[in-house]
């Protein structure tokens, strides 16, 4: 999390207060938000002692923010992704795919 950006630059120019973690999804598929608040003034903004169970409507209202900009994600691990193709393709053998092929023709 970076805070104080002069409106003008970039986030190279604010402070970093909670250094960032690349999203490290378990099992399935995980939805990521990133959002751009506007700090309304220069007040000192409190860090979120934990990413769990983070809200962000009550971050924005304790620290004097309001939301401008959004970004939704979903990721997955890449091993179950492999993981669903490969048992897909397994599941189907070379004449039954071909059979497929020949009725969307």
């Amino acid at each position: 999390m970076v805070t104080d950006i002069p409106a003008t630059t970039n986030a190279s120019f604010g402070r970093e207060v909670v250094v960032y973690e690349s999203p490290q999804p378990s099992a399935g598929i995980h939805r990521l938000v990133f959002v751009l608040f506007q700090q309304l003034g220069r007040d000192t903004v409190i860090s979120p002692q934990l990413r769990h169970n983070f809200n962000s409507r009550n971050f924005a209202e304790n620290n004097n923010l309001t939301p401008v900009a959004a970004a939704y994600v979903n990721c997955q691990r890449e091993r179950e992704l492999q993981k669903v193709i490969f048992d897909t393709r397994a599941c189907h053998s070379d004449t039954s795919m071909a059979e497929t092929e020949k009725r969307r023709r």
